[in-house]
């Protein structure tokens, strides 16, 4: 498809605005397209979020350290400081989501917390599968190994923030799996002398609570020295005056010759810079005119300060180290692009050619202007009126004078073609196993619940709301079940006296057979033996006949909102409980107290 091709190409190109507008214009016009989903995907990796935040694993108390932060798509990332599981300290960083949706770099500052051992946790805006997580070690401790003579070694333990040394530091010696081997303690200088051993692999200061030093790599090295033979070394330095010559120029050359003993700083005393002569012609070629100038000394700065020097180099190497990094991830990152641009060209190249439905779109293009264009010159035969071409009613007009027409219906008819039906769906949710399927769905029979029946042909009354159209019997053509589990009703309505929709009532109602023995619901009783009533039964006592309550069983035949048709070892004599003032158990005393 030349939209994905496209696309691709915008963002190999870095244009991710360009190649979003593609996929957005390809979704829209093809949404049928085979390959669609390819666009989607591609559309998706644009405005996905991305967030990469580098910072330093150690760091001094309330030292401000750089969190080097690349992003896009994002809002924010939030640093949180853990210490054992604890939250310690949390800071929100809010970034500007780049225009163009490339990866923007920002830098911010983060103040370390006081002396310990700590969890650092990235936490973007936006959720991820993870948070970012990694160790941070706050220690004031600088280490400084150097290989003596004689295999001894030397460690210097200093405060990293004033380079001061710091003494009666403990010094662990580990081997290479992290197994303690030796404990040195440093002297009032900082320094402590043992003898090198090859297990050594790495050490770690501590010192009262400054015990979060990481542990530092270490290797022996190799110790060397200058003899003390006096010995005198000639030397010559040949130096011109332009690093570049345009052709037929002149070159002017100036030699040093000195000699030098080993272990000193300034040359010895023969030696001597011998002049040249300037011989020069051309005025933009100035020579040199130093003539038997005197023996020039070769200066040395002052020596630097061992931590200035080591804190330095530990700088350049860091920002070496970031420069690195970064051109790492921008590399894997285009062979990454690289390797899903070859997938997709593999994937395009094993799908069988497509056929170029272009003509086909242009000619149904065509087709349906020419409808179009029809249909406008009939309109203006009709001089603009428009005909229904069934009879009905207006139910809805959402157009006015003047205001433009859309392709959306502005206009609905109330079709009078085709005769009225009524359907209702009954509010009572009915249970799955009270269902029955064939012609007709009905709920329990009417001889159980005193339910009415529904099935086709039933008769009814129906009643239209807000409306003075007189009552009409109707019969049930369909009775269905919908997706919800409720029963929907459906009845035709040929009369021509309903000449427009509205809401109706259908009332059903069914005549029940005459029972025997009816009452009050209120006298019907469950347990778990089944449903009874409460009889009155007089029993002799010692102080004469006393009314009590005895439970009888029963069957209930049909019950409406009031009454139930029940069958059991009752007479039309016997009084039965219909209201009691407290719960009635089998067997107890009570008073009657007629209506």
């Amino acid at each position: 498809m030349l939209y994905l091709a496209q696309a691709r190409y915008a963002i190999e190109k870095q244009q991710q605005v360009n190649a979003l507008q593609f996929c957005d214009e390809a979704i829209r016009l093809y949404p049928g397209y085979d390959r669609i989903n390819a666009l989607k995907n591609l559309r998706e990796e644009i405005l996905a979020p991305y967030l990469n935040v580098y910072a330093a694993d150690q760091a001094f108390p309330n030292e401000e350290i750089e969190l080097r932060a690349s992003h896009k798509n994002l809002d924010g990332f939030t640093v949180r400081i853990y210490q054992a599981k604890k939250l310690i300290k949390e800071q929100h960083y809010s970034v500007i989501r780049p225009e163009d949706y490339r990866t923007q770099d920002t830098v911010f500052t983060f103040k370390a917390p006081e002396l310990g051992a700590y969890i650092m946790r990235i936490i973007p805006d936006i959720r991820a599968k993870r948070d970012s997580e990694s160790k941070f070690d706050v220690t004031r401790f600088k280490v400084l190994t150097c290989r003596l003579p004689e295999k001894q070694y030397q460690v210097v333990t200093l405060d990293g923030q004033t380079g001061h040394p710091v003494s009666n530091a403990k010094v662990t010696m580990y081997s290479n799996d992290e197994k303690v081997l030796q404990e040195f303690t440093t002297d009032k200088d900082g320094k402590v002398v043992f003898p090198w051993k090859s297990e050594y692999r790495y050490l770690k200061a501590s010192k009262g609570m400054d015990t979060a030093m990481p542990r530092q790599g270490i290797y022996a090295g190799s110790y060397g020295y200058y003899s003390d033979e006096d010995k005198v070394a000639e030397n010559m330095t040949l130096l011109t005056d332009r690093s570049l010559y345009r052709p037929g120029q002149t070159v002017y050359v100036k030699g040093i010759a000195y000699s030098q003993k080993s272990d000193t700083e300034t040359g010895g005393p023969d030696s001597q810079e011998p002049g040249l002569t300037d011989e020069s012609q051309d005025p933009q070629e100035p020579g040199l005119t130093d003539e038997n100038q005197d023996s020039q000394k070769i200066s040395r700065t002052g020596e630097e300060n061992p931590l200035s020097a080591w804190n330095r180099k530990r700088e350049e190497l860091e920002q070496i180290c970031q420069e690195k990094q970064k051109h790492y991830e921008e590399a894997v990152a285009a062979q990454n692009t690289s390797l899903k641009a070859a997938a997709r060209q593999i994937e395009d190249a094993s799908l069988p050619l497509t056929q170029d439905h272009s003509a086909q779109l242009l000619r149904s293009d065509q087709e349906n202007l020419i409808h179009t264009l029809q249909e406008l010159k009939e309109l203006r035969e009709a001089e603009g009126k428009v005909y229904s071409e069934y009879d009905g009613q207006i139910l809805e007009c959402s157009i006015s004078t003047g205001s433009i027409t859309s392709p959306e219906p502005v206009i609905i008819l109330g079709d009078f073609s085709q005769s009225f039906r009524f359907e209702g769906i009954l509010d009572e949710t009915v249970p799955e196993e009270d269902m029955s399927y064939g012609s007709s769905w009905a709920r329990r029979p009417a001889d159980s619940t005193g339910m009415i029946c529904l099935e086709e042909n039933i008769e009814g009354i129906l009643r239209m709301q807000n409306d003075s159209t007189p009552e009409k019997t109707v019969k049930i053509t369909n009775v269905s079940k919908d997706e919800n589990n409720s029963c929907r009703i459906t009845a035709d309505l040929n009369d021509q006296e309903f000449s427009r929709p509205g809401e109706a009532v259908l009332d059903l109602t069914s005549e029940s057979k005459i029972w025997p023995c009816c009452i009050p619901l209120s006298a019907l009783h469950s347990g778990e033996s089944g449903d009874f009533v409460i009889r009155v039964t007089e029993s002799p006592t010692i102080l004469g006949l006393c009314s009590t309550a005895e439970y009888v069983p029963v069957t209930i035949l049909e019950k409406n909102s009031q009454y139930a048709a029940v069958e059991g070892s009752l007479s039309p004599t016997d009084q039965i409980i219909v209201n009691a003032s407290k719960a009635v158990k089998e067997g107890d005393r009570i008073r009657i107290i007629e209506d």
